[in-house]
């Protein structure tokens, strides 16, 4: 596409000849046989050909001066790949169909060239760089012969980069994301005379548009980018011509502006404010004054009267309906996934990885997971965990691996856990969900362990990640509930959640260990057939008219959960939206009621029957019960016998939809959540899902078409203290999303609500509310959530979220401890998380400081942090130059609060470059307490590890390689070496050899060699 893309932008033939040339390559490639390989490696095409001799094997593409992608058969691909691989050099398979630009594509060219012979060619109108030649296009251009070239020959970016690099002086990539910018600049870095000394001209690449912003703001920061290195932009596109923009001359001073008010980090989308006329008139319309109405619109008479009171009803409604369908709008989101291109790490660096599984359970995953690091030059050691092993023999054994790993001079980089992947299918499983209870136990191993390195948990097909990618293994969810509020709880030992792909086959090594070693805020990911997909949530496509009123459901209505506040809502509202009859199941036990309880029954029974709805209490008592964490008479689904049973003495009912409006479960962070109390959860989560298995079946009273269940906003998001919870709620919302995607049996919709705005008793909801509040979630209005519960009823299957979400709020104290990327496609929450990170100094400013601090003399060096973490304090408090911080003055008096200390800590972390907790000032509550330990954390060795001098060593190394073995400068280079090392007296004292010669005593004989050996020894630099 790239090549006829350019070819359009140049005018060489029009729209409809470009799709034509597209269409008809397409459609010839389609009827290739699929197979081949790419692959992209670190040489050039000269270093190559060595290697593509005697092969099918050929350069597809030259992208930089040291980057080259070859194509061809996949084991001559293989082979050629892991020569180089040995050599050290990088490599990089491509995901692709077939093996594009080499001898496999022969057998479409002359196909091809007829195809698109009648295609109208003409010189372009601007000059066209060839990517067949490297040089600028001639008359070539125009024949069909020259276009079929580019389905066979290489690609020849690099040379056709540096056809234009020394007239051409800005580099603009026109394409839906940036994937040439960094190969162009490569190229133009690597070109010498683009390297001028003089000052002149530095080449300037920007691309035009970028996946993480919209296309006008994206295109308007590259033209800024241009106008502000110089270039001459015209704007009269962008402005509008009529009347002209206002220009003003900018100060020939620098800005001296001042600010007195905190940045803004959120604008409110409202609405145009109106003037008090117009104000008045909605103000009327919604109160249903007629009088002020008239009033407002100047109306005397009785006639206008009379015909504003016939018509005054309808608007009135109309208004509201408007209002209310505005803010049930702003209340839901859905969960998408998107395409990420993660930064691959270098291979073999940062550490070993401790693989975990379950005996037994996934054997192939296991290897495969293995076999792929193995295969980025990771050292890598498979464990397999019997069942029912706990917390402590977990700690121990991750204890024992990191010493062993230390034996061997190696650091534990991070684990990654398989035991999600035993998902209790066996006959022998208890009910529940073992690789979730494992995984539990997994974590609080690490945590007693006090290993702060990051735990990776893999399942495989635990999340959809579209329509044609359903849940296949809801039984592993669970792990990705709780994996969510360990985020929360244990920012500095959770690495993330990981998908695998269908099929082992599939596996990219390098995309798995980009994936568990890169730290891009992307902690949520699924690996598939084409690539890496990062979670993301997304606000919800807005209600549209036809979904105003909705259709009543047919037949019968289930209500389970238990007698509630939140169950006696959805059934008043099933009664008033025109349900024919609603049986309400309640499984307290029989010594759980009372008889105020059963006049708040008899209250219900009377409303609904009012609507001409019939009403039935359905009692089933479930034994060995729990409290809810929403309401204590909501308990479980008793025994999966009885209910159909009692369904099925029920006569004349024909049940048509059931909704679950709540799941049992006890609060408690992660590291005091037992495996017994998850698996009570997530049991009490299954026999919901036998319960949507059963529906439809002979036992029934009737032929399911719906199935709802309420979930929880802590399933999708995370909250704090909900770990068991969650993963309850997140199998529900895996139910929803496989029977959503199989579209086969009943319709199945998860709802992951906010908490609702009920009249609970007892002061445990009512804090409950009040903590929702303070972290940015306020309750939902109950009628206004039953709006957002029709549409979503209506819009079909799978899961959303509801929730009323003050992002200013909430989005500094979600990504607190550890940023994610899960928010970046909510504009509100993007805006507040980058306001948030505004003024951070960059990881080179990271490394400078670990450099001067170095340099310092022990003594000085605390002050000097001092005083950075005073200048950052002075920032985030918006002091006025020449305010000074007090240095034993405390934080709270300061006038700290949570957002100025997420300011802080995320201006500390970019200065140090720590991952820092959030606890930071708290922990430390002045700046000097803060800086003293600022201070153990950037110079843990005193900074032995970090003598200016250090960094010439590799200069040196260098320097003498690139001397001949007889050259005078490198004997004396090597002369003066001995004498300074001569001079040292550990090195004076060093230990006599098996002769008895001491190594000090012989450096006059040494080779160079020995030299460096001898430097490695005392100095361990090299």
């Amino acid at each position: 596409m790239g090549e006829v893309a350019a070819a359009y932008v140049a005018g060489v033939f029009g729209l409809a000849d470009a799709c034509r040339v597209v269409g008809a390559r397409a459609r010839l490639m389609g009827g290739l046989p699929e197979g081949g390989a790419m692959c992209a490696v670190q040489a050039t095409p000269e270093e190559l050909a060595a290697s593509l001799e005697d092969s099918a094997v050929s350069v597809a593409a030259v992208n930089t001066p040291d980057s080259t992608v070859i194509s061809g058969p996949v084991d001559q691909v293989e082979r050629i790949v892991g020569f180089w691989r040995e050599k050290g050099r990088k490599t990089k398979a491509l995901s692709v169909s077939h093996a594009f630009h080499s001898v496999l594509m022969e057998p479409m060219l002359d196909e091809f060239t007829e195809a698109i012979r009648g295609v109208e060619f003409c010189a372009p109108k601007v000059p066209l760089i060839s990517n067949v030649t490297g040089k600028q296009a001639e008359a070539e251009i125009t024949a069909p012969e020259y276009w079929a070239k580019h389905v066979r020959q290489a690609v020849l970016f690099q040379p056709a980069i540096a056809q234009v690099a020394d007239r051409a002086g800005v580099f603009v990539e026109l394409g839906p994301a940036p994937v040439l910018v960094t190969a162009a600049q490569h190229t133009l870095d690597d070109l010498a005379d683009l390297a001028d000394p003089q000052g002149g001209f530095e080449p300037v690449v920007t691309a035009s548009l970028r996946s993480d912003l919209p296309d006008d703001v994206a295109f308007g920061h590259a033209m800024a980018r241009l106008h502000t290195a110089g270039i001459t932009v015209d704007w009269s596109g962008w402005f509008p011509s009529d009347p002209p923009p206002r220009t003003v001359d900018l100060p020939t001073y620098p800005f001296q502006g001042r600010r007195f008010w905190l940045a803004d980090v959120a604008v409110p989308t409202v609405a145009a404010v109106s003037d008090g006329e117009e104000a008045g008139f909605w103000a009327a319309v919604e109160g249903a004054d007629v009088q002020s109405l008239c009033d407002t619109l100047h109306l005397k008479d009785d006639a206008h009267r009379a015909a504003l009171e016939t018509v005054f009803p309808a608007l009135s409604v109309w208004r509201r309906e408007r209002r209310d369908r505005s803010t049930v709008d702003a209340w839901r989101y859905r969960v998408d996934w998107r395409r990420v291109d993660l930064p691959t790490p270098a291979p073999g660096t940062g550490g070993a990885w401790l693989v975990l599984a379950a005996e037994g359970a996934a054997d192939t995953w296991s290897r495969t997971c293995v076999r792929a690091l193995e295969e980025t030059g990771v050292p890598v050691s498979l464990v397999e965990v019997g069942p029912g092993t706990g917390r402590a023999e977990l700690a121990e054994l991750v204890r024992s691996w990191q010493s062993t790993c230390a034996g061997d001079d190696t650091s534990l980089a991070g684990v990654l856990s398989l035991l999600a992947l035993d998902d209790g299918t066996n006959a022998d499983a208890r009910r529940g969900s073992p690789g979730a209870s494992a995984s539990l136990a997994l974590l609080q191993g690490l945590i007693d362990a006090a290993v702060e390195v990051p735990l990776w948990c893999a399942t495989r097909g635990a999340v959809s990640c579209g329509d044609t990618d359903p849940v296949v293994s809801p039984e592993q969810a669970p792990v990705w509930g709780f994996g969510r509020v360990a985020a929360l709880e244990h920012p500095e030992l959770w690495g993330g959640l990981l998908d695998l792909p269908a099929d082992p086959d599939t596996l990219d090594p390098a995309a798995l260990y980009a994936v568990l070693c890169g730290d891009s805020g992307e902690d949520q990911v699924a690996l598939r057939r084409g690539g890496v997909l990062g979670r993301r949530l997304v606000p919800d496509a807005p209600i549209g008219d036809e979904t105003t009123g909705g259709r009543p459901p047919e037949g019968a209505v289930l209500v389970t959960g238990g007698v509630s506040r939140l169950t006696e809502q959805v059934v008043r509202w099933l009664a008033a939206s025109g349900a024919a009859h609603v049986v309400l199941l309640d499984t307290a036990p029989d010594d759980g009621r009372g008889g105020r309880q059963d006049d708040r029954d008899g209250e219900l029974a009377a409303e609904v029957e009012a609507h001409g709805c019939q009403f039935t209490l359905l009692r089933v008592p479930y034994e060995g019960h729990s409290h809810s964490h929403s309401d204590s008479r909501s308990h479980g689904l008793g025994r999966s016998q009885d209910l159909p049973r009692a369904l099925a003495e029920l006569t004349d009912v024909h049940i048509r939809t059931v909704i679950h409006t709540s799941l049992p479960g006890e609060l408690a962070p992660l590291a005091d959540v037992t495996p017994d109390a998850l698996d009570a959860a997530t049991a009490q989560a299954m026999e919901l899902g036998d319960l949507a298995a059963a529906a439809g079946s002979v036992a029934w009273p009737g032929e399911v078409e719906t199935v709802l269940y309420f979930s929880s906003v802590a399933a999708t998001l995370g909250s704090r203290e909900h770990g068991a919870y969650a993963a309850a709620n997140a199998y529900l919302d895996a139910l929803a999303q496989r029977h959503g995607g199989a579209g086969e049996g009943p319709r199945t919709v998860s709802v992951g609500w906010g908490i609702w705005d009920l009249p609970e008793d007892g002061d445990l909801a009512r804090g409950a509310a009040g903590l929702s509040r303070r972290q940015g979630l306020p309750p939902l209005e109950p009628q206004l959530a039953l709006g957002a519960l029709h549409a979503v009823l209506d819009a079909g299957r799978g899961h959303s979220l509801v929730a009323d979400i003050e992002w200013e709020r909430f989005a500094p104290l979600f990504t607190l401890a550890r940023p994610t990327r899960l928010l970046e496609e909510v504009p509100a929450a993007r805006r507040i998380v980058d306001a948030s990170a505004d003024g951070a100094e960059s990881a080179e400013n990271a490394s400078a400081l670990r450099r001067e601090l170095a340099a310092l003399p022990v003594r000085e060096r605390a002050g000097r942090l001092l005083d950075v973490v005073r200048e950052q304090v002075a920032g985030v408090l918006r002091y006025e130059p020449g305010q000074e911080v007090e240095p034993e003055r405390a934080f709270k008096d300061l006038g700290f609060d949570s957002l100025v200390v997420v300011e802080l800590r995320n201006r500390l972390r970019a200065a140090t470059g720590l991952r820092l907790p959030a606890t930071l000032v708290y922990d430390y509550p002045t700046p000097r307490a803060l800086a003293e330990h600022l201070l153990d954390r950037v110079l843990p060795d005193g900074g032995a590890g970090e003598l200016p001098v250090a960094g010439h060593l590799d200069d040196l190394e260098e320097a003498l390689a690139g001397l001949a073995v007889d050259d005078p400068r490198r004997k004396g280079l090597i002369r003066r070496l001995q004498t300074l090392l001569w001079k040292q007296p550990d090195a004076a004292a060093a230990p006599a050899d098996e002769d008895g010669q001491g190594e000090a005593d012989d450096l006059t004989a040494a080779s160079a060699d020995d030299m460096f050996a001898l430097i490695d020894r005392e100095w361990g630099t090299r």
